[in-house]
């Protein structure tokens, strides 16, 4: 995993309890470059009031660029909203401690998610219609996820079932099969415990996954994984393969706490 640039925080620094601290929009190709956003709010707070927060919200754009982002401590890491955001790239960026999705694309959008490392999240990968969007489909886009690191942890504040606990990788759209597609290259997974809900995320939804190469998935909890992987998916309980990757990871992107 090559760092883009030898230090994530090269630009500015939001640390304060604001529930949407930083938001970008305007015209096609806006580039987003470096930054370190991180909120103060209590570990504790209600799922509801994480629900309401992101760290970086990109408004009605298209081909947006977001690299080099240091975002930690948020509900939503990066919130693209609304139907006019579309084909992404999330380059080099970190995402941790997010209690709800670490990526979100409510309105489908296709993109590249690209040397990126989702340290801890509620749920990873975002890309399901709200409930209230009957128009959005992203049947013909596609996802492509590249040499990643991408981690779900339990968090104490949770939308359903037991806390601690956690949801999953991806939440896709179920009843009518409108979330994009995905590949998938070169990226390790870690599934600390069995999801409390959105189980069936713990992998792509079957039908969706168009490429898959060099794929590692670590899973924690006992018994079996909640659902089948793909023979590309090298399935392991080893924490330290992901402990491992992530040191080399923070290493070369310059993070050091």
């Amino acid at each position: 995993l090559k760092a883009l640039a030898p230090a994530m925080m090269d630009t500015a620094l939001w640390r304060n309890q604001w529930p949407k601290p930083v938001e970008i929009g305007g015209g096609a190709g806006i580039r987003w470059h470096g930054g370190r956003i991180v909120s103060s709010y209590p570990e504790s707070m209600s799922w509801d009031d994480w629900h309401d927060t992101a760290a970086l919200r990109i408004m009605n754009t298209a081909s947006p660029i977001v690299e080099l982002a240091d975002l930690r401590h948020y509900g939503d890491g990066i919130k693209m909203f609304a139907p006019g955001t579309s084909n992404f790239t999330i380059r080099s960026c970190y995402l941790e401690n997010m209690h709800d999705d670490a990526i979100e694309g409510d309105w489908l959008p296709g993109g590249l998610i690209e040397d990126t490392c989702i340290n801890g999240a509620y749920m990873a990968l975002a890309f399901r219609p709200r409930s209230s969007d009957d128009t959005s489909d992203g049947r013909n886009r596609l996802i492509t996820v590249r040499n990643c690191l991408i981690r779900v942890r339990p968090q104490v504040s949770v939308y359903s079932g037991t806390s601690p606990g956690n949801a999953s990788f991806f939440k896709y759209d179920t009843s009518n099969g409108r979330t994009p597609q995905f590949a998938i290259y070169n990226s390790i997974f870690l599934l600390e415990k069995k999801p409390g809900v959105n189980t069936k995320g713990a992998w792509v939804e079957p039908g969706k996954l168009v490429a898959c190469e060099n794929v590692t998935l670590v899973y924690l909890d006992s018994g079996d994984y909640p659902v089948t992987l793909p023979a590309c998916v090298t399935f392991s309980r080893d924490r330290s393969i992901w402990d491992q990757a992530l040191a080399t990871w923070k290493s070369a992107h310059g993070i050091n706490d």
